[in-house]
């Protein structure tokens, strides 16, 4: 999460240095794509993946 929170802050600088709209979308997008998969992501894909987390078998070995 720490890394999602230090490539926003380094890309929002310049971010309003930029002259063309199509780069500030692509920068936007990346800082999006960044957050999404290392901060939210994370969290999420237990819910997604519910259904097959249920279904596993709990097994225990001699050691406990």
């Amino acid at each position: 999460a720490l890394l999602a929170l230090v490539v926003t802050t380094v890309l929002t600088t310049p971010l309003s240095r930029l002259k063309r709209t199509g780069q500030k979308v692509a920068v936007v997008a990346l800082m999006i794509v960044v957050v999404m998969v290392y901060s939210v992501l994370p969290f999420l894909m237990p819910a997604f993946n519910y259904s097959y987390l249920t279904a596993l078998r709990t097994t225990f070995d001699p050691d406990a």
